[in-house]
């Protein structure tokens, strides 16, 4: 497209340059022609006046006195009208050989006008291919960087996702692992109860600023409905749990009058507490976990000690966003 351009604009400035030329060998031409025609012109007069003296004195020897004065008058009169006659033919004729010049320099002003505005609409022409080119690199550009956009945003989707991913592969889970119960007997009327609850982390990660509560209560029916789960007296313990890994230090008592009472069949027995903490990773939120189990008591196979068996009830039971409680803000 360059090379064709470059090629018109060759022919055309060629072109210019023949009519500039032509233009001014027509001028020279028409300059010489009108020297020649003056001159030729002033020799005719000067020939044509030494002849009309000539015949003025040739028609006017034969006459004398008044009749040689009207003779003369006569030829002079006669020589005058011819003279005025042929100048005015040599007017006439300037004025043609100046019209032919100003029809010569008009054809040549037409043509340069028509040569100017050709290279306009040329230039305009060319204008009109750099712009559209323009708006096509320019509309090509934005669909890259639109494209651009969306690859950096899908780039961008699928490292949350696999960040998603890790992360749900590698946090810390702590769960209730279980529940252990055992008799401390101080004397035969006097029996105390230690519940053991087994924090795990089944994680891959350890836990960060990890803290729990444990507490219990009996009813004569089962938990209410509105009950709240409130926490222990105690304050919470804090520890931390690597993966794989189980507490086992957490113990807690349960008097003796609770304990029979759940044994002989006057009310239920019930322990909760919940355990929170933090992950490995930075800017995730706290987690939490809830459970709540009500112990049953049965004699054993001989009738002989008490078998205590965790049963999960409904409410209480959940981790992190389905937790009846939200963490507290402890890194």
């Amino acid at each position: 497209m360059k090379t064709d351009h470059t090629h018109t604009l060759t022919v055309g400035m060629a072109a210019a340059f023949i009519c500039v030329i032509l233009a001014a060998i027509m001028g020279w031409q028409l300059s010489s022609q009108h020297v020649q025609y003056d001159k030729q012109a002033d020799y005719y007069a000067a020939e044509f006046a030494a002849k009309s003296d000539q015949e003025v004195m040739q028609s006017c020897s034969l006459t004398t006195g008044l009749y040689l004065v009207k003779c003369l008058r006569d030829e002079l009169e006669a020589e005058r009208d011819t003279k005025r006659s042929e100048a005015d033919l040599a007017a006439q004729q300037k004025v043609a050989k100046w019209s032919l010049g100003v029809f010569v320099v008009s054809a040549l002003s037409t043509g340069f006008t028509l040569a100017g505005l050709w290279f306009v609409l040329l230039n305009l022409r060319e204008a009109r291919k750099i712009t559209a080119q323009s708006a096509h690199a320019n509309s090509q550009a934005a669909r890259a960087a639109l494209a651009a956009h969306h690859s950096a945003d899908e780039a961008r989707f699928a490292n949350k996702i696999a960040s998603e991913a890790a992360e749900r592969q590698l946090r810390a889970y702590v769960v209730l692992d279980s529940i252990e119960v055992e008799e401390m007997i101080l004397n035969p009327s006097d029996i105390d109860i230690l519940v053991f609850v087994n924090w795990k982390n089944a994680g891959q990660t350890p836990t960060r600023g990890l803290r729990w509560d444990i507490n219990f209560c009996s009813f004569e029916d089962d938990i209410p409905n509105a009950f709240e789960f409130p926490n222990s007296s105690a304050s919470p313990d804090f520890s931390s749990i690597g993966p794989g890994q189980i507490s086992k230090d957490v113990s807690y008592f349960i008097s003796s009058n609770e304990y029979e009472s759940a044994r002989l069949g006057f009310s239920n027995l019930y322990v909760w507490g919940w355990v929170e903490y933090s992950d490995a990773f930075v800017n995730t939120p706290r987690r939490r976990t809830e459970f709540c189990v009500r112990l049953d008591i049965n004699n054993g196979p001989d009738g002989k000690g008490q078998v205590f068996r965790p049963h999960t009830v409904t409410k209480h039971n959940a981790s992190d966003d389905d937790c009846l409680k939200k963490p507290t803000a402890v890194a």
